[in-house]
């Protein structure tokens, strides 16, 4: 932040992130999230976001059993 101004939030921003970063920016220091609340945050998007791109290879016909063995693995991890 230089003088109350705040860098352009790219379109392409998925809204959860818009949502943090615009908190985070928030004038009241007192209203801004706590680092616990951000960890949260942040890995309820990492756990959805991830499962949703395994599933979007997992509903693809062409793709092979064994790239989805390998997802499977590393998203447990």
């Amino acid at each position: 932040m230089v003088e109350g101004l705040r860098p352009t939030i790219p379109p392409e921003c998925p809204d959860s992130y818009r949502t943090i970063i615009e908190n985070c920016w928030n004038d009241d220091v007192e209203v801004r999230p706590t680092f616990d609340y951000l960890l949260k945050e942040f890995e309820k998007m990492r756990t959805t976001t991830f499962s949703k791109f395994i599933n979007s290879f997992k509903d693809y016909k062409g793709f092979q059993s064994g790239q989805v063995q390998y997802f499977d693995q590393v998203k447990d991890f």
